[in-house]
């Protein structure tokens, strides 16, 4: 199987710059959680990606879009203006990257929700970022709709893509090949747990948000261990995945119902999404107690400053737990708590 280097070759300048980024992306622990009580004799692993460059998981897909791009000659280095969306993590990460690669100018441009956590927007200010705010309660479908607006009229003026250099070209992390980048996440987890001596994941639980992740991480997870079992988390008030599944169609809001950022993606088709159904073996949901309980448990006991999507994740599984034993249980540490402010 060919690499993204061999898939998506670039010169040699250019190739230095990418692995020049990635040298400071990943590697991140895993943490094996001792201190809190796990039913049946079970042990669950978090991958501490909250110690990434900008605080996130989603900082691991932009180097391999940004090639993806730029080998196709869709994208040029300090002449394609570029976009993405995002409730703020991913925005972080997709300027972070753009300013190593050389996608800095002009300045990235972030579509975000108004009403987005304060702390994420003043991040991808920070780091550049040119913020564009959607409608506040409408969380993606709203901000989906400003980008396809963007895009539309940019095409009036210039065109398809790669007609014109400096048309407006979105990063998106809902490629299929954006799942590619989480491949070197399992393999520097099949490492660590080697170290331990530990030569098995029996379960990834992973939250739903634009399938990114859950998509990626599970394939790579079930590469590895043929047997696991991959879990998707979702909000009680929100099950989007399980209704697209059963549905066709989108589950629709006039207000999101649930105060958890990044998952219940609501009003995306499943053609705007990157969801790999046939990787999912069941879904789980948990309350707004749930998450706020395990949050200020995790950090009490455990002394990890996670995100409330990694503690709604993290209930889940304690709760499953009690379901079987002797089994090794894989979490994603997806932010910080910082994150939420």
């Amino acid at each position: 199987m060919l690499t993204i280097e061999e898939k998506f070759p670039l010169s040699r300048e250019r190739n230095l710059v990418y692995k020049n980024c990635l040298t400071e992306i990943g590697n991140t622990p895993l943490h094996e959680f001792t201190e809190i009580p796990i039913a049946g004799n079970n042990r669950i692993f978090g991958k501490l990606e909250y110690q990434n460059p900008t605080g996130s998981h989603h900082i691991r897909i932009y180097p391999t879009l940004f090639r993806i791009l730029e080998s196709k000659k869709l994208i040029y280095p300090g002449i394609t203006p570029i976009v993405e969306t995002s409730i703020g993590n991913a925005g972080a990460a997709m300027v972070y990257c753009a300013n190593r690669l050389g996608f800095n100018k002009p300045s990235p441009k972030i579509i975000v929700p108004a009403d987005a956590s304060k702390a994420r927007i003043k991040q991808i200010a920070e780091l550049g970022g040119d913020l564009i705010f959607s409608p506040a309660g409408r969380y993606s479908e709203g901000y989906v709709e400003v980008l396809t607006r963007m895009l539309d009229e940019d095409k009036k003026n210039k065109g398809n893509f790669g007609e014109d250099p400096t048309r407006l070209v979105a990063i998106s992390k809902v490629i299929p090949e954006a799942k590619m980048a989480y491949e070197i996440f399992v393999k520097e987890t099949v490492n660590q747990l080697r170290n331990i001596k530990l030569n098995n994941i029996d379960y990834f639980f992973g939250a739903v948000g634009s399938g990114t992740s859950l998509s990626g991480i599970g394939k790579y997870v079930k590469q590895a261990w043929p047997k696991s079992k991959v879990v998707a988390i979702e909000p009680q008030e929100a099950p989007v995945a399980r209704y697209l599944r059963d549905n066709g169609k989108p589950l629709t809001a006039k207000t999101i119902p649930h105060k958890v950022h990044g998952v219940g993606t609501y009003g995306i088709p499943k053609g705007k999404l990157n969801i790999d159904f046939n990787v999912i073996d069941q879904y789980e949901t948990f309350s707004n107690d749930d998450w706020v309980k395990t949050l200020s448990i995790v950090k009490e006991q455990e002394g990890l400053p996670i995100g409330p999507s990694t503690a709604a994740v993290m209930s889940v599984a304690l709760k499953h737990a009690s379901k079987f034993k002797d089994k090794s249980i894989l979490i994603c540490c997806y932010d910080n708590d910082w994150k939420a402010v």
